[in-house]
């Protein structure tokens, strides 16, 4: 479940009733989960005693850092070698309390870990940020969807939906009623609108605690995202939940179904920047027509068909634009590294932004495609060619077509139904069709626009 959800209170899209959601594994915006384990490649972490570690997943580094420094020395590798974040869980509790930095007594709050959480949670985010393709995308959709309200507030909120949880959470996120503190779901508000804003270092792979801290915009973001949700969204959440319990005979408590999935007219899919994710009705004549001979109602894919590996990550590195240069950007690329300048932007940035050359800007253009199609397709050696073409699609009152469109020709049909195939995972469909997948086109069957 998960996605990014319109309550459905009578109001259009705004600031109190559209969200991003995550938590459910398998679907839209995991990522944003804790419990998420980068497509079981994990993710380093900075530790602030004792450096470097590399765990499974965001949850067992929140969890190491309830530790003393000498207990982190003593259980690291147990820690290391525990894939479930719930056996981290389970582990936790059975640790003596001499090894514990926070006290937790008879199982109370620690004033001590509450004031320290959130920026240890903000530090995860970062560490995410840079080395998860797909906790990026959570972030920037809530960006996005932030900047179609047109209020100048910042990203939309981002709630962890924890309503199909096997106990009961109501600290960490929103819980069966609606009513919980979300404070991951607040955490990621936060720094969406400090990406947004340009106030965290997104070069950084794996920063530190101390940079969290040190930054006052952090607990601004924070207290900013806390307020937006409890005085806002919340309210509405809360509202949707009670009437989708009420239908069903039960009390907000015992309502165990994610919002996205709440029907009965109550949650429809949010837009992002104009465009929902729904199939439309076929009522145009023309469209009807195109449909039949371009796109099929239900695309499907060759099971021989390889679909490479998953989606890969490149992480970003700091250079210096007199020690890239055009052969150096490629080699890098090559490597999964993103070359970062020190104000943050990226060589591509440089070239695209700073060049007199249109031949060089072209040629930024083309590099920065055909390796967003390598990352896509998790093989460095995928093949591609874009071009710019006429846009042969006519615009209606339902379905606008810029001019132009971009061509991505591969090597075979197989790859361009793979790579269609991918796309359609990551959200990505269909212009004229939303909600269908695309379809290679050409005479080849090996283009896609």
């Amino acid at each position: 479940m998960g996605g990014q959800l319109h309550l459905n209170n009578g109001h259009p899209q705004n600031r109190e009733n559209t969200c991003v959601s995550g938590y459910t594994k398998g679907n839209e915006n995991y990522a944003l989960s804790n419990f998420e384990d980068n497509d079981r490649n994990g993710y380093d972490f900075h530790d602030p005693d004792i450096g470097r570690v590399h765990f499974r997943t965001s949850e067992h580094y929140l969890h190491f850092q309830k530790l003393t420094p000498a207990a982190k020395q003593e259980y690291r590798q147990t820690w290391e070698n525990t894939d479930s974040p719930g056996d981290i869980l389970d582990l936790n509790k059975k640790i003596p309390a001499e090894k514990l930095r926070y006290q937790f007594p008879s199982g109370q709050a620690s004033p001590e870990w509450d004031r320290d959480k959130v920026a240890i949670q903000m530090q995860i985010n970062a560490t995410k940020y840079a080395q998860s393709s797909a906790f990026r995308s959570s972030i920037h959709k809530a960006i996005e969807i932030g900047k179609g309200f047109n209020d100048g507030q910042g990203a939309a909120v981002i709630i962890e939906d924890t309503s199909t949880a096997r106990r009961v959470e109501k600290n960490w996120g929103t819980g069966p009623d609606g009513s919980g503190t979300n404070i991951l779901g607040n955490t990621q508000t936060a720094f969406a609108n400090m990406v947004a804003s340009g106030q965290v270092n997104v070069a950084d792979r794996t920063p530190s605690l101390q940079s969290i801290k040190s930054n006052p915009s952090a607990k601004t973001s924070y207290d900013n995202a806390t307020h937006q949700f409890k005085s806002g969204f919340q309210q509405t959440l809360i509202q949707t939940r009670k009437q989708a319990a009420a239908q069903r005979g039960l009390s907000p408590d015992n309502l165990t179904v994610d919002t996205s999935q709440l029907g009965g007219g109550l949650v429809v899919p949010a837009t992002i920047n104009g465009h929902a994710s729904q199939t439309p009705t076929n009522d145009d004549a023309r469209l009807t027509q195109l449909n039949r001979k371009m796109h099929s109602a239900h695309p499907t894919i060759d099971p021989g068909v390889p679909l490479h590996a998953s989606a890969m990550t490149f992480s970003p590195i700091p250079v210096s634009i007199e020690n890239a240069g055009w052969n150096g950007l490629k080699d890098t690329l090559h490597q999964q590294k993103i070359p970062m300048v020190s104000s943050g932007k990226t060589i591509f940035d440089h070239h695209l932004a700073s060049s007199t050359s249109d031949k060089t800007k072209v040629e930024a253009t083309h590099l920065l495609t055909s390796y967003a199609i390598k990352s896509v397709m998790g093989n460095l050696n995928t093949e591609s060619q874009m071009t710019i073409v006429d846009n042969i699609g006519k615009s209606t009152s339902t379905v606008k077509h810029d001019p132009q469109a971009i061509k991505i020709r591969f090597n075979s049909t197989e790859e361009a139904q793979a790579f269609a195939k991918k796309l359609s995972e990551q959200g990505i469909h269909s212009h004229t069709f939303p909600g269908q997948m695309k379809t290679p086109q050409g005479k080849d069957k090996n283009c896609i626009f």
